[in-house]
């Protein structure tokens, strides 16, 4: 197990609450040590909400995912809800860190997931490049695979399989907020 590394020196953009859909920033100056290991640090858990800072690190991802499905089986959610809110997650959160960074340096990406019910609203807040993830390129998935261009499946999948993804840019960051609720009888 490794030790405790800092990944974040400075103002850092805190998500509360989340009853309004809103994030709010709290610039306070902290020093972040995350934790062993994979580095994910839960600020706060309970039954209804969870929220997780991870750094923009790929080796981190599945350490989001056990999280959020502990937080999932102990909220009841149904799982066919938690799997597809970890599977948009991955896919969101690989494009963050593989393609939304333009420099090396160590950046910290908020999850807050809250449950409401069955539903659960997830948040992202990132301070990579702008991207909205609504804006989907046209893929034809009828062509033959050698036919296509690479790309763009996974938000094709984000989006299908969310009950809602939104998108907005606010003070040089992406707020990205998605929701998923059980399917209908």
């Amino acid at each position: 197990m490794s030790s405790p590394r800092t990944v974040w020196d400075g103002p850092e953009t805190v998500s509360e609450g989340f009853s309004d859909g809103f994030a709010r920033a709290d610039t306070r100056p902290k020093r972040r040590v995350l934790g062993c290991a994979a580095g994910t640090r839960g600020r706060e858990m309970d039954e209804d909400r969870i929220e997780i800072a991870m750094a923009n690190d790929l080796g981190e991802l599945s350490s989001v995912a056990e999280r959020i499905e502990a937080f999932c089986a102990a909220a009841d959610v149904e799982p066919g809800v938690a799997y597809a809110v970890n599977l948009a997650l991955d896919e969101l959160l690989t494009n963050i860190v593989s393609y939304g960074y333009t420099d090396d340096a160590a950046h910290v990406i908020g999850i807050a997931v809250r449950r409401d019910g069955g539903t659960l609203a997830v948040t992202i807040v990132d301070d990579s490049v702008e991207y909205d993830p609504r804006q989907v390129p046209e893929t034809d998935t009828d062509a033959p695979l050698h036919e296509r261009d690479p790309g763009g499946l996974g938000l094709l999948l984000v989006n299908s399989m969310m009950d809602s993804v939104d998108y907005r840019r606010e003070d040089g960051r992406n707020v990205t907020v998605l929701t998923k609720g059980p399917a209908a009888d």
